[in-house]
Formats: C-alpha cells, sequence, structure tokens
C-alpha cells in the first residue's frame, strides 16, 4: 500500500474517531467514559511451515461508552515480526476481535491482550525477502457493541458487536492483507455466584486477495472466571475458529488470563496462552494497561 493511500485511510480513521468521542459528549457526563489502553504482545509459532516467525504487538486502544449500553473502541497496533513468512493481520485474526472474559460493568469487552494471537501459515507473504524482519503501523480495527437485553435471574446478558479491519498496514512487508475485513459476534454474558461465564460465537468476512487462500470463516470463543477477591479475577479461555486459508487447520487456543482492578480508574491484565492445533500460534503472552478517564 502506498503512502498517499494509508495517510488518506489513516486521516479517515483518525476523523471518525473524533466524530465518535464528539457524539458521546452528548450524553450526560454521569454515563460518558473514555478508556485508554495500552500493551503489549508476544507471539511465536511456525504455523504449519518449516519457519518460526515471532511477533510484538503494541495496541493502543480508545473505547468511549456513552451510557451503558453502548460502546465504541479503535485500535491502533504497532507490529514487529522476525520474518514476512505469514500475514500480520492473519496471526492476529482473533486479537481483539472478540472480547473474551470482561469486566462485568463494561460494555465492550478489552481488547488489546485480552482477546489473543493465533495464526496461519499457509498465508504466506510474496515479498522478495521473506527472511527480513518488518516493522510498522498494523490494522486498524474499529468496533462498536450494544447490549441488547441485561443479564437477568435466568437469560445472560446478549450483546451484539460488529468490527471492522482498516487496511492501513503495508501489505508489501506482510504487515497486512491490504483489504477491509468486517466481523460481527455475539456475546452472552452470565454470573453464577462468584462465577463469569462467557460464550461468543462470531463470523468474519476477509478481503480476497490475489495469491492468498483466504476464507471467510466462524468462530467460537468461551471463557470461566471466578471473583476470588473484588479486585482480581482469574479466567480460562478456549478460543477457535475454522480455517483462515485453504489447506490451513482450524484454529484453537488455551489461554490463562489474569485481571487486577489497581484501582475505580486504573486496570491490569495479563495473559498466557499454548496453541493446539498446527495453524495457531505456539505461545503466546502479553500484558495491558486500561485507564479510565
Amino acid at each position: 500500500m502506498g503512502k498517499k493511500v494509508t495517510t488518506k485511510v489513516l486521516f479517515k480513521v483518525m476523523a471518525l474517531t473524533v466524530v465518535s468521542i464528539v457524539a458521546a459528549s452528548t450524553a450526560e457526563a454521569s454515563d460518558r467514559l473514555l478508556s485508554l489502553g495500552l500493551g503489549m504482545e508476544f507471539t511465536s509459532g511456525s504455523y504449519g511451515s518449516p519457519v518460526r516467525t515471532d511477533s510484538i504487538v503494541v495496541p493502543l486502544t480508545v473505547t468511549v461508552t456513552p451510557g451503558e449500553r453502548a460502546a465504541f473502541s479503535v485500535e491502533f497496533p504497532w507490529v514487529r515480526q522476525s520474518n514476512s513468512n505469514v500475514v500480520a493481520g492473519q496471526f492476529r485474526q482473533m486479537l481483539g476481535q472478540q472480547s473474551g472474559m470482561a469486566k462485568a460493568t463494561e460494555a465492550m469487552g478489552t481488547p488489546g491482550s485480552g482477546s489473543g494471537m493465533t495464526g496461519s501459515g499457509a498465508t504466506a507473504m510474496t515479498t522478495s525477502d521473506t527472511g527480513r524482519a518488518q516493522s510498522g503501523l498494523g490494522d486498524i480495527t474499529l468496533r462498536a457493541g450494544y447490549i441488547m437485553a441485561k443479564e437477568g435471574a435466568i437469560l445472560p446478558q446478549i450483546r451484539p458487536h460488529l468490527s471492522v479491519k482498516i487496511p492501513t498496514a503495508d501489505s508489501d512487508r506482510g504487515l497486512g492483507t491490504g483489504k477491509f475485513d468486517e466481523g460481527f459476534a455475539i456475546e452472552f454474558f452470565k454470573w453464577f455466584g462468584d462465577w463469569q461465564t462467557v460464550v461468543e460465537p462470531g463470523y468474519t468476512f476477509q478481503g480476497k486477495v490475489d495469491g492468498l487462500s483466504l476464507k471467510n470463516y466462524f468462530s467460537l470463543n468461551g471463557g470461566l472466571g471466578y471473583q476470588v477477591t473484588d479486585n482480581f479475577m482469574p479466567a480460562f479461555i478456549l478460543k477457535s475458529s475454522t480455517a483462515l486459508t485453504e489447506d490451513a487447520t482450524a484454529l484453537l487456543e488455551a489461554r490463562l488470563k489474569l485481571i487486577y482492578q489497581v484501582t475505580s480508574k486504573i486496570g491490569i491484565e495479563f495473559y498466557a496462552a499454548k496453541g493446539i492445533t498446527s495453524s495457531t500460534a505456539d505461545y503466546s503472552t502479553g500484558f495491558s494497561v486500561f485507564y479510565d478517564l
């Protein structure tokens, strides 16, 4: 993607972010919440190929919750990977798209390290120097969620949400596919005493690229957390999806996530994950810090 195209897309994303924040400011001050998140994630895997790829992602996330039900977020990731044997946008296909385990009071999950990274080695790059490390701005992701039904005595909370991946990453260097992706998922959330449960099915439409056999895919994530104290909750999460490309396996990852609320405004999250199928990252780990303004 050329600099002019990237600059235009980035400008549009920034403009949309400003519009969202301005729109949110029309809500009552007591209902408005702006949250900033900064994290770092490390992922390593061969993704079914003989070459191992190590990747680092540093996502900056801005989330606006204008009220109790709606939430909007924008994620700006910086990406570095040890080679271009896989496309960064592919090994990050679960990163932030589904919310995973989140605080019960939040309408929008916690993007960034809370959601994970997996990938597919079948998505090889055509760059002439695939063994060279690459880094730069990744694909920006927009998300919007709305709680359609709040949790009741029997029924769970139901929150559908949409996501759009903007192709701001340089596809020539393997930092993205250069195409838009659109996703839809529904989160079912329920407390059982001190136990928190989340189930989230979804579907993603991938932009098609010549030379890359990309496929649309279903995803299914589930989590179980236990509220140890008012400030601390560990959670076990399984993340899965059908194959992202032709000739690749389905994706399956198990992870342990720790959530700690330092103060009423500051939260910290840490996770460690292990891939189970050959197209999933062998292992990954990450942390995030969130601050509510």
